[in-house]
């Protein structure tokens, strides 16, 4: 690969200046990677790539986990690789082992929108499904000139759930009309929200996947963050983790976890592959 400007290889020595400082002026995305993991080899190119493809909308930080461990420990990496995105010295989002193009081209829109950059036109093309950019603003569109439009609010209250932003979706998903054919799905997503609260009694979202990481046999840890993941309206992943815990027949969370996954079915609707597995997995240990 050419050499890439917006790339940077971190130590211990150039980290306050090529991570904390340079967060202060735009969004910083630091990958953990290592040369014994596979993961590593796919997921890195695709970063540089999209840095050079977003020309300095953000910067690319890679810090090799092992030649630098105390910076590993700083940031409580439990995993290779795994993403952190920063802005202002603070954490915007992460995510850990490689993620698909698509899902990862999601990631790094949400993160630019969340700091409030803008996504530079040479990163949008015109092939494959739009960037979650193109589809925000295409339901405001909407919206603008149809405020009633309960399938835009219900689409727009989802993207807002997908970038962390539960209060924001629960206004959207309360205008849909009880008249209108979405008025079902947006209240379906309101009690989804509704998991939140659990999650924040629990000890935060951040606690609780830090307690998963350490210990995924952790049926607590794994409820809640179930709950988080439902909440992001990540529903596949969420109704994975909620049928294993109705399967291993946990007494405390089985029945917990049983009624969160009705509510997020109810959510995701039909016809998605994955959620219609858990679905069939659902039924098999019920009935």
């Amino acid at each position: 690969m050419q050499p890439n400007s917006h790339v940077v290889e971190i130590t211990e020595v150039n980290f306050e200046s090529e991570i904390l400082q340079a967060s202060m002026q735009l969004p910083v995305i630091v990958e953990f990677w290592a040369q014994r993991s596979e993961s590593s080899a796919s997921l890195g190119p695709l970063l540089e790539e999209f840095a050079e493809s977003y020309g300095g909308a953000f910067r690319l930080a890679r810090v090799d986990a092992d030649a630098n461990p105390m910076l590993a420990a700083q940031f409580g990496v439990q995993s290779i690789p795994m993403v952190f995105a920063l802005f202002q010295g603070g954490l915007v989002d992460r995510f850990s082992d490689a993620l698909p193009r698509q899902d990862l081209n999601r990631f790094i829109d949400s993160v630019l929108q969340r700091c409030g950059a803008s996504i530079p036109q040479a990163a949008e093309t015109d092939t494959g499904p739009k960037s979650p950019a193109e589809v925000e603003r295409d339901l405001r569109d909407r919206l603008q000139e149809h405020p009633e439009d309960g399938a835009a609010l219900v689409e727009l209250g989802r993207l807002e759930m997908e970038r962390g932003q539960a209060s924001v979706a629960r206004d959207l998903f309360m205008n849909v009309a009880a008249s209108h054919d979405s008025y079902g799905l947006a209240q379906a997503l309101s009690n989804t929200l509704d998991l939140l609260s659990q999650v924040e009694e629990a000890g935060g979202e951040a606690a609780l996947r830090d307690q998963l990481s350490a210990d995924p046999a952790n049926a607590r840890a794994q409820y809640y963050v179930a709950c988080a993941e439902a909440v992001r309206a990540r529903f596949p992943e969420a109704l994975e983790m909620l049928v294993d815990l109705v399967a291993a027949r946990d007494p405390e969370f089985r029945t917990k976890a049983q009624g969160a996954a009705a509510t997020v079915f109810e959510s995701a609707g039909r016809g998605d592959e994955d959620i219609e597995t858990q679905r069939r997995r659902l039924s098999r240990l019920l009935f």
